[in-house]
């Protein structure tokens, strides 16, 4: 309210929210990557390593999985997303009868346990190192900073056939860093 110290700058952040709010309502997401879920627990180790290295990730909870989930040879399809790769980041989030619905995607490696070996899944990631190599040989990273910096995010959106990348530093220093897109064409730099 206008007692607060910070009401004079209200409006910059309410027209920045508005923008973002904006740009992910009606942009297709574009993502590649999920990690499963269950009603109560979301993991946060692969999830860590994604947001630290410019991967992102949806997360797939195991009801969704179950209802409403189409899975292939060519990955997991939920609506228009397409995800070709699941991680499962601790056998505790695998509820019965997963494994068995995941079936297709096992022997292609789009099923990757990390940190910990789960009976029935072939692919293994024991590090962050080997998480990111697996998740590479399927679905190659969509943006690259060089060098990388772990508190650097993105989100991949298309409008329009038009491509934006929505970048934020979640640090409290500036980042300079080359920065490659998977996306072709003009680059237009847009400060919401």
């Amino acid at each position: 309210g206008p007692n607060n110290t910070w009401w004079d700058r209200y409006k910059p952040y309410a027209d920045y929210c508005r923008r973002i709010s904006w740009l992910n309502a009606v942009g297709e997401h574009l993502c590649d990557i999920a990690i499963l879920s269950t009603a109560t627990q979301l993991p946060w180790r692969a999830a860590r390593v994604f947001f630290e290295h410019q991967r992102d990730f949806n997360y797939l909870d195991t009801d969704t999985l179950k209802t409403q989930t189409r899975v292939d040879d060519d990955g997991f399809h939920i609506g228009a997303m397409h995800y070709k790769v699941l991680v499962l980041d601790g056998a505790d989030t695998v509820d019965p009868g997963v494994l068995e619905i995941l079936a297709p995607c096992m022997n292609k490696g789009r099923v990757v346990a990390y940190g910990e070996a789960i009976q029935g899944v072939s692919s293994l990631a024991a590090n962050s190192k080997e998480l990111l190599e697996a998740i590479a040989a399927i679905a190659p990273p969509d943006v690259i900073l060089d060098p990388s910096h772990k508190n650097i995010r993105y989100r991949h959106v298309r409008i329009n056939a038009v491509d934006a990348y929505y970048f934020t530093n979640e640090g409290d220093t500036p980042v300079e860093s080359s920065l490659t897109v998977g996306a072709s064409g003009a680059a237009v730099w847009w400060d919401p």
